[in-house]
């Protein structure tokens, strides 16, 4: 069947304005959970969510931070000698977390050496994880996630200075190396701390569109890893790069 310039363009048309309609129809998710427990890492948890914060003054987003209990959270590093750490306030128990969460960030850091200190937060992972929408580790958090189960048959990455004490201990997940930050499916994770700041850029950009991510970007003034491959600590901690590949999206 042949068709004329006018037929084509009418068809041309059609179609621009189906994808205009899906991307309009298109629902970010909205409600976020962030697990803390003690000796969390700071940066782990307040590097993704001060991007989000600023996103959701333009979206109807909602944040609940669950731990434990409903005391203050602290940060101090076990090994500390002086207590140079804030605390962080829950708004929900784990007992009591909403049912409506849609992504849950699990960060990492010290206190996810400690199984004792980390099983709360471990056996609310293991109980939520099938039922969110989206999984996003910073960090160690993926050990905690791991641990979990929420992780199983996954490819995930995490801290490299951590990657040869604590991988082994989470078998069940497919450990990349070489790698910024990783998506298998709807499950993020990033490696060390800082590296999450530019997962949950590129987690922006697909949820909530390339203009949003920008505009963020600029009042932040802050310029994201864009390649989630590129990163010197596999090499800098002497690991061997995984069978499984991180491939640019």
């Amino acid at each position: 069947m042949m068709f004329g310039p006018q037929k084509l363009v009418a068809v041309a048309s059609l179609v621009a304005g189906f994808a205009a309609q899906v991307t309009a129809e298109a629902t970010p998710p909205l409600k976020y959970g962030l697990v803390i427990f003690p000796a969390v890492e700071l940066q782990d948890g307040i590097g993704p969510i001060d991007p989000l914060q600023i996103l959701a003054a333009k979206h109807n987003m909602t944040l609940y931070i669950l731990a434990e209990t409903m005391q203050p959270v602290s940060s101090q590093i076990p090994i500390g000698v002086t207590p140079f750490a804030p605390s962080i306030l829950p708004t929900h128990t784990f007992a009591d977390a909403p049912d409506d969460i849609q992504v849950l960030i699990v960060p990492g850091g010290p206190g996810v050496r400690d199984l004792q200190t980390s099983a709360s937060a471990e056996a609310y992972i293991r109980a939520t994880h099938p039922k969110l929408e989206h999984l996003i580790t910073i960090c160690t958090g993926s050990i905690l996630a791991g641990r979990a189960g929420a992780l199983d048959g996954k490819l995930a990455t995490t801290n490299k200075s951590a990657w040869k004490s604590l991988t082994p201990s989470v078998p069940g997940v497919k450990w990349v190396a070489p790698a910024r930050w990783i998506r298998d499916g709807n499950v993020w994770s990033s490696s060390g701390v800082l590296s999450g700041i530019d997962l949950i850029h590129a987690w922006i950009k697909v949820m909530f569109g390339d203009e949003e991510e920008q505009r963020i970007a600029g009042l932040t003034e802050y310029i994201p890893q864009t390649s989630q491959c590129d990163e010197p600590y596999t090499a800098r901690f002497n690991i061997t790069p995984t069978a499984d590949k991180c491939i640019e999206e």
